[in-house]
């Protein structure tokens, strides 16, 4: 057997069952055992001999023709693959499938072909994994593509109710005339009078029917609020981001400025920098760290107190998912606690080597901290099935226009930078002049 994998899925689906299916057999042997049934039914039914070749759809009925070498090379002999719509209608048509409807589907009109939603060899739908390995249900096709649709599903009144996608738009057709036995879902995909009927019968007018209710005594729409809803949205404490923002401003922006003026005071001696000060000002930048860590966990940490659309699993994605690494040694060990230690620790600030790996460290965690946050918010898509939430991670690639204005932000840091050396007094300009009259006079 050269393909387990394919054979024992069709062996034990519809398609590898299409002639010993108890319900077959029963419905065919009611009908008198019609040659009609067996043209989809069996695989090369020949009606003037009654007989056919093999059991079941085999594979021949969908890969057809299959090369004589196949067997021996396929790599060079492969079978032939038809996805077609066409092809599948073979069998699946009329009563049996609902072409008509699937004819006027969106789906059809895309061009969507049959096996975007089923396995052509089990003959049932596919299904979808989520990342922790669980299984949507049916619906969890229509969310796999209708994502953004699905975005506000959660806080409707169907959620609450447990009502899917498939319950209001997959009408099945035993009203047309079909038998039980090729009963099939509607392919139109559209929900109908029907499906609103199917739970809300008590609610609407008899066909033959209408009631006139004068308007004085038109009852008032009674609203339920339900565990999605709220009477008004959660208020947002202003200290909590705020907080973070500004903590992170003034620890990477400082870092940044003393770096750069160490950094140019070992470059060039037209730079004479009060190390002193530059020892005061990273020691307070020690402090300013060790609140913005507490800030940072205060701020993350609060996301697993109840689930929140987006934030939980932005959570999961930065916490143990495959922003992890990032998030614990680039942002919160190498960006947040080593330079902390090493600026709160006197002997090692008062390094100038050591405080500048330190302060380098604090500017490199201001980055990691912003691409945890941007990252982990572009990445990340949600949909909605009632109690299932399906996340899927895609990519992000950022825009001209947005390459360019992080270019004008990056232009304006630098701009601000010049201006607080110049006009701060971190760089000491008198020695600057001193030296330059000293050149001068020589």
């Amino acid at each position: 057997m050269c393909h387990p994998k394919f054979q024992d899925s069709w062996a034990a689906g519809a398609h590898g069952r299409a002639t010993v299916d108890p319900i077959f057999e029963q419905s065919w042997a009611s009908q008198g055992k019609p040659g009609a049934c067996l043209v989809c039914h069996v695989t090369g039914y020949d009606p003037a001999t009654a007989t056919w070749r093999k059991d079941g759809v085999a594979c021949e009925a969908c890969h057809n023709p299959i090369p004589a070498e196949h067997v021996v090379n396929p790599a060079t002999n492969p079978v032939p693959v038809d996805r077609s719509p066409d092809l599948c209608g073979h069998c699946h048509s009329d009563t049996r499938f609902g072409w008509d409807e699937w004819q006027i589907s969106a789906h059809y009109q895309r061009n969507m072909s049959c096996t975007v939603c089923h396995d052509a060899h089990s003959a049932g739908l596919k299904t979808i994994v989520i990342a922790d390995g669980q299984a949507l249900g049916p619906s969890g096709l229509c969310i796999n593509c209708h994502s953004e649709v699905s975005m506000n599903f959660p806080y409707s009144k169907h959620h609450q109710a447990s009502v899917s996608c498939v319950d209001c738009h997959l009408r099945h057709l035993e009203e047309n005339g079909s038998d039980e036995t090729h009963t099939m879902p509607d392919h139109s995909f559209n929900a109908s009078l029907a499906t609103c009927n199917a739970c809300h019968a008590d609610q609407m007018h008899s066909s033959t029917e209408t009631a006139a209710v004068p308007a004085a005594e038109m009852p008032a729409p009674e609203i339920t609020i339900g565990k999605s809803l709220a009477e008004s949205p959660s208020p947002v404490s202003p200290f909590g981001f705020a907080g973070l923002a500004g903590l992170l401003g003034l620890a990477g922006g400082i870092a940044l400025t003393v770096f750069a003026s160490m950094l140019s005071a070992r470059l060039t001696r037209r730079a004479s920098v009060d190390d002193s000060l530059l020892e005061r000002i990273a020691y307070f930048i020690g402090w300013t760290l060790v609140l913005y860590l507490y800030f940072r966990f205060w701020d993350t940490l609060s996301m697993t107190y109840t689930y929140q659309p987006g934030r939980t699993e932005g959570l999961r994605l930065l916490t143990a998912g495959p922003l992890s690494f990032n998030f614990w040694v680039g942002e919160i060990l190498l960006g947040i606690v080593t330079p902390m230690l090493l600026l709160l620790y006197r002997p090692t600030r008062m390094s100038q080597l050591w405080r500048m790996v330190a302060l380098a460290l604090v500017v490199g965690g201001v980055v990691a901290y912003r691409w945890d946050t941007n990252i982990s918010g572009l990445i990340i898509v949600l949909s909605y099935l009632p109690g299932e939430p399906s996340v899927a991670y895609t990519h992000y690639i950022p825009s001209l226009v947005e390459w360019l204005a992080g270019l004008g932000v990056i232009a304006y840091g630098l701009l601000a930078f010049s201006l607080g050396a110049r006009y701060l007094k971190v760089v000491d300009h008198r020695a600057v002049e001193v030296h330059e009259t000293e050149a001068y006079l020589t």
